[in-house]
């Protein structure tokens, strides 16, 4: 299974929201290596870094989100270390 077909299988077992975010995500990184071909920079692996989480944020997808409260980020994340903790 190739990597794209790995996304798809994790994708469609995610909620309608979450979906949208991994495909907002996935557009940015598309935007960004097209700007990097132009660039001249054809092997930039996107290394990640906090500039461009922030500059991801900024974006005018992602700035029209309404902000999460703090429980719900919470849950989320305990949610997700239930996954990785039962799950492997």
């Amino acid at each position: 299974m190739n990597q794209a077909e790995k996304i798809y299988e994790v994708s469609k077992r995610l909620p309608p929201p979450i979906q949208q975010e991994l495909l907002d995500f996935a557009e940015y990184l598309q935007e960004k290596k097209g700007k990097a071909v132009e660039a001249g920079d054809e092997n930039n692996q996107l290394p990640g870094s906090v500039a461009r989480v922030l500059a991801l944020l900024a974006s005018p997808r992602f700035s029209r989100r309404p902000p999460a409260e703090a429980d719900e980020v919470a849950k989320r994340i305990n949610s997700l270390r239930d996954e990785w903790g039962s799950g492997r």
